[in-house]
Parts: structure tokens; C-alpha cells; sequence
């Protein structure tokens, strides 16, 4: 017979016991998935840590013309690199390449810019394809190494600004848009997973037009003067710039119009919804002369008379001569494409400040003159037999001091004479 010790010893294990062993081994294979689902993420965190994109020579981006071309930089360092009137009206593109490394399948490449100071990786500043802050302006290839192509006037719509001239293009006061070259782990479009940024220079807005505008008439030449403009003050002016219409036609409009200029929108909320419009203000163009008939020689006197011709009116109106600097305020015109002028022939001509950026700024209105034959003092002196140097020094020591003064005397008698002759030709001109 058993003793109760045995019995109990042989007697079945407690019903909870295969419960717990079946808890024991749930906690296991939890465990074991929690363990799996981290070394997955640790691989994509490994995977994410080695993705990276890089714009590369970003001091020296490639330009190309409309065409596609390579084409030649300005020379000016400060706005080499930059973005001016001209390059976005010759619809210019700059070249970007870039290098991309620990992108995997499923990965989305956008690229995003912007004039503000806010950040584009921030996906609260792109709600959208265009938002209030950052507008997208292509994407490129999740490749090694790649490149991307983007037009200049991709890269000024992020200014917000949607008043735009004849070409497409607005009128952007200096500012810089930084451009995002962005890589979405997944292609889940929320903060950017690996990113580089390139700043653009951008200035497509000449200088105030200059004032007091004269056209004065030259022997096969027009020679046209504006107000000094000291050290340019506050205005970033570093010269001038002559436009001529040679063949001068009257204009189809009674003045030149107005246009709008406008201003990229101050900050505003990061959470709007909508694009603020621009700051934008009506202003008269420059050129508004009354229309009509081009005047004859006979109508224009010599300090020229304002025109309106079809040419101005239409911004076509060709460069024919430019100054650098900012004491010299007159240019002599004596070539128009090529051409050399002819004496007796009325040529419409204006003058613009440029910048820094190679913007010409507004342009004056435009003045009819036309060039003429004029008397020099010394030429006609030399021309009807006089054997002076033309100036005040003697040349050569034998020379008496009587025969000194009485040249002196015959010299300022034809002086005198030849002034006379101008005076009663100018009076002449401006009777006619």
C-alpha cells in the first residue's frame, strides 16, 4: 500500500500549468517579433544614416543658352553666378550635377526652392506642388551620378511674383532663392531624408532712370549727357548705357503706357493656405513723350527734342555705347549696330543706368538729334595756314616775345570771329 506522500507525488500537474507554459511561449515569440521588427528598422536606419545627395563645383554652375548651349559668364565676380534681367529674357538654364549614394528602390528625388528664410525640407512650407513658401521645380534621377537642367524662369516663379513683362519674366529687386535638392526615404514626402542646397544670386531690376537728359550734336556723332550721379548713393549704379533707333518711326500710342512693378510679398503666416499676392504699384514707363510725326532738322535744336518712336515704344530701341563708372556722365554716339552716322540725319537716342547684376535700368525718354559739321578753333586755324601747336606753350626757344604777342592778338581775332559765326549759326538753328 502507497503512503500518502507516493500518492500525492503521482497525482496529475495543476490544470493552470499548460496555460502558463502557453503564456511563456507567447512572450517568447513576441519577443522574438519585437527582436526581428528592431533589426529591420536598425537595417533601414543603417540604409538611411548612408543616404546622401551633394550638388557638386557649386561656385562654378554650368549656363546654357535657349538652345541648350554652354555659353560664356559675365566677368563681374560679384554677379557671375548670379541671375539678371537678360539671362532670364534669353531664357537661359543653369546646370546642376549632382552625386546621390545609399538611395534604395521606392526612394523619391524632388527638387524644391525659395526666397525666404523658411526651410523646404519643412513640409509644413510645401503643403503642395506650389505654396505659399516653396514651389517645386523639377525632380532629378536617383542615380550615382547624375544632372539637372533648370530654367531661370523656374527658379524666379519661386519669388511668388506673377507679373511678368513680354518675356515672361519679373521684376525680382536683388534677393537670393536657395535651391533644395531633397531625397524622400520611401517616397514618403514628409521631412527629407538626406538634402543639399545651393543659393542663387538674383537681381532682374535696373536702377531709377537718369535725369536731365541732353542729345547734342556732334560732327558724324550725337553725344548724349545726363544729371551726375556722384557715387550712385543709395542705388546700385556702375555705369550707363546709350540705346539708339536708327531708322526713327512714329510711335502707334500717344505715350508709352504704364506697367506694374512689383515686390515679393513680406512674410506671412507659415500656416496660410494661400499664395499672398505681391506688392504691386502702377507706375508710368519711361519714354512717355507725346506721339507724332519724327520732327525734321529743321524742328530740333541743339540740345535735341524729345520723340516717341515705334522702336522705344517697344523696347528694341539697340545698345550704341556705354560708360563705366559713376563720375563720367556723357557718352558720344558715333556708331549705331555698326553703322557710322551721316551728318544731317535724325536718330532717336536715350540713355539707362546699369547695376552691378548687368541690368540696364528704366530708360530715359528718347531725344531726337541729328549730327552736323562743327568748327574747331585750332583745326580751322591750322586748316587756313596757322603754324601754332595749338596751346599756350611756345615751341622753341628762338620764338621774339613781339611776334608771341602779336600771334596772341591774331589769334583771339579769329577766335572772336569764329564764335560770332557759331553764335549767329545756333541762333539760326533755333529760329528754323
Amino acid at each position: 500500500m502507497l503512503s500518502p506522500q507516493v500518492r500525492m507525488s503521482l497525482r496529475p500537474s495543476h490544470p493552470a500549468r499548460p496555460a502558463r507554459v502557453i503564456r511563456v511561449i507567447a512572450s517568447s515569440l513576441a519577443l522574438l517579433s519585437f527582436l526581428a521588427v528592431g533589426l529591420v528598422a536598425s537595417h533601414a536606419h543603417a540604409q538611411a544614416a548612408g543616404l546622401a545627395v551633394a550638388v557638386t563645383n557649386k561656385d562654378a554652375l554650368a549656363r546654357l543658352d535657349g538652345n541648350g548651349g554652354g555659353i560664356t559668364k559675365r566677368s563681374d565676380a560679384a554677379s557671375r553666378e548670379g541671375v539678371n534681367l537678360q539671362d532670364c529674357r534669353d531664357d537661359q538654364s543653369i546646370n546642376f550635377p549632382l552625386t546621390v549614394t545609399g538611395f534604395a528602390p521606392g526612394d523619391v528625388a524632388q527638387i524644391w526652392a525659395s526666397n525666404g528664410a523658411l526651410d523646404c525640407t519643412d513640409p509644413n512650407n510645401r503643403p503642395g506642388v506650389t505654396s505659399v513658401h516653396c514651389f517645386q521645380v523639377g525632380t532629378f534621377s536617383l542615380v550615382n551620378t547624375t544632372q539637372t537642367t533648370i530654367k531661370v524662369k523656374a527658379l524666379l516663379a519661386a519669388t511668388g511674383i506673377t507679373t511678368l513683362d513680354s518675356f515672361g519674366c519679373p521684376a525680382v529687386d536683388i534677393s537670393t532663392i536657395t535651391v533644395y535638392f531633397m531625397v524622400f526615404r520611401g517616397g514618403v514626402a514628409t521631412a527629407a531624408a538626406a538634402k543639399d542646397t545651393v543659393p542663387i544670386k538674383v537681381d532682374t531690376q535696373g536702377p531709377a532712370g537718369l535725369t536731365g537728359i541732353k542729345a547734342l550734336p556732334g560732327d558724324q556723332a550725337i553725344t548724349i549727357s545726363w544729371d551726375s550721379v556722384g557715387e550712385a548713393g543709395a542705388q546700385d549704379i556702375i555705369g550707363a548705357q546709350a540705346l539708339c533707333d536708327p531708322t526713327p518711326a512714329p510711335s502707334l500710342a500717344t505715350d508709352a503706357g504704364t506697367t506694374q512693378v512689383c515686390t515679393e510679398a513680406g512674410d506671412a503666416d507659415p500656416d496660410a493656405s494661400e499664395t499672398p499676392e505681391p506688392n504691386c504699384t502702377t507706375v508710368a514707363r519711361e519714354g512717355g513723350a507725346a506721339g507724332g510725326p519724327i520732327p525734321s532738322t529743321g524742328q530740333i535744336p541743339s540740345n535735341g527734342l524729345a520723340c516717341t518712336t515705334a522702336t522705344f515704344a517697344t523696347s528694341k530701341a539697340v545698345g550704341c555705347g556705354s560708360v563705366t563708372g559713376t563720375t563720367g556722365n556723357t557718352i558720344r554716339i558715333d556708331t549705331i549696330n555698326g553703322q557710322p552716322l551721316q551728318n544731317g540725319t535724325v536718330y532717336a537716342v536715350a540713355v539707362a543706368g546699369t547695376d552691378s547684376f548687368g541690368n540696364v535700368g528704366s530708360v530715359s525718354s528718347a531725344t531726337c538729334q541729328f549730327p552736323e559739321a562743327t568748327s574747331d578753333f585750332w583745326r580751322d586755324y591750322r586748316n587756313a595756314g596757322g603754324q601754332s601747336g595749338g596751346g599756350c606753350a611756345v615751341e622753341g626757344p628762338a620764338v621774339p616775345i613781339g611776334s608771341f604777342s602779336l600771334m596772341l592778338v591774331g589769334g583771339a581775332a579769329v577766335l572772336s570771329t569764329l564764335r560770332r559765326a557759331r553764335a549767329h549759326k545756333r541762333a539760326r538753328r533755333n529760329d528754323r
